[in-house]
C-alpha cells in the first residue's frame, strides 16, 4: 500500500509484474536447484524427487502469480506469446530480464547456500544444479528432446490460457507435463525447457561463464526451447485452439447451460423461473 502512493497505478502494475515474473523464476530454479543438490546430480539418481520438486514449485507459483502475469516464468513461453501477438513486445521484453535476474539470483543462493559441493564416499564432488548434456547424447539429440519437451509444455500453457481455465487448472497441467519430462528425458538433457532455468544456476557453477559447448550447448538449451515455444504457440492459435473452435465450443456451452436452466423451470412448474429465485 505504500509503495501504491508513492507511483502511479500503471507504474505499480508494471513493477508489480517484474517482481512476480523474478520471484517466480526464482523459486522454480532455488527448490528444483536444491532437490538436485539433494540427489547428489548424479544421472538416473531420484529424479523422480527432482521430478516432484519442480512440478510443484511450478504450480504453486503459477497459482500465486497466474492472476498477475499470467505466470510464465520461462522465456520460451513468454516469446511464443509476444509472437502471437497475445502480449506487447515491450511488455514481454520487461518479463524476460525479469525472469533472467529471478534465474541469477537463484544461482547466486544456491552457491552461497551450498558452494555447490558435496562429500560423496569421502571425495569432494562439484554438483551442478542445472541442466546438463548426457555424454551419451549428441547435440541433434539433445536439441530434439528440448524442442519436443518445450513443445508439449508450452501446448499445455496455451491450452490452459486459450481454453480460460484458472490458475489452478493451469498450475496442474504445466506442472504435470513439466514433471513427466524430467522423469523421461531427465538422465538425458537434464530436462531445461526453459533458457532461465538453465542460466542462473550454470552460471555460477561455471565460474560465472553462462554457456559450454560441451556441457551445456546454445543450440540445445536456448534455441531448442525457445522454437520449440514459438511452433506450440503457433499451432496453439492456428490449428488446434482456433477462435472458430473456442466459438463453437463456449456457444454449445452457454446454449446447454439455457437447456438446463431450462428444464429445471419445468420440472418447478415456474415458466417464469420465479420459483428459482424464492
Amino acid at each position: 500500500m505504500v509503495l501504491e502512493k508513492l507511483v502511479k497505478k500503471k507504474e505499480m502494475k508494471t513493477i508489480r509484474a517484474i517482481m512476480v515474473e523474478g520471484t517466480g523464476t526464482f523459486f522454480l530454479c532455488f527448490v528444483g536447484g536444491l532437490a538436485v543438490y539433494g540427489s547428489g546430480a548424479g544421472y538416473g539418481e531420484q529424479l523422480i524427487n527432482v521430478a516432484f520438486a519442480h512440478g510443484l514449485v511450478l504450480f504453486m507459483m503459477i497459482a500465486w502469480g497466474g492472476p498477475i502475469t499470467g505466470a510464465q516464468y520461462n522465456p520460451a513461453v513468454t516469446i511464443a506469446l509476444m509472437i502471437n501477438g497475445e502480449m506487447a513486445w515491450g511488455k514481454g521484453s520487461l518479463h524476460i530480464v525479469s525472469q533472467f535476474v529471478g534465474s541469477i539470483a537463484a544461482g547466486f543462493a544456491l552457491w552461497l547456500i551450498h558452494n555447490i559441493t558435496i562429500l560423496r564416499n569421502g571425495v569432494f564432488k562439484k554438483i551442478n544444479t542445472s541442466p546438463l548434456l548426457s555424454p551419451n547424447v549428441s547435440h541433434a539429440q539433445g536439441f530434439v528432446l528440448e524442442f519436443i519437451a518445450t513443445f508439449t509444455l508450452v501446448m499445455a500453457v496455451f491450452t490452459g490460457i486459450r481454453t480460460k481455465q484458472n490458475e489452478i487448472v493451469i498450475g496442474g497441467y504445466v506442472g504435470i507435463v513439466l514433471m513427466s519430462f524430467i522423469n523421461s528425458i531427465g538422465n538425458l538433457t537434464g530436462a531445461s525447457l526453459n533458457p532461465a532455468r538453465t542460466f542462473g544456476p550454470y552460471l555460477f557453477y561455471n565460474n560465472f561463464v553462462p554457456v559450454s559447448q560441451v556441457d551445456q550447448p546454445i543450440l540445445v538449451y536456448y534455441l531448442a526451447p525457445i522454437l520449440g515455444g514459438v511452433v506450440s504457440g503457433f499451432v496453439s492459435k492456428e490449428v488446434i485452439h482456433t477462435e472458430d473452435v473456442l466459438e463453437e465450443k463456449y456457444t454449445k456451452k452457454v446454449d446447454d447451460t439455457a437447456k438446463l436452466m431450462a428444464a429445471k423451470t419445468a420440472e418447478n412448474g415456474d415458466e417464469d423461473g420465479v420459483g428459482e429465485l424464492l
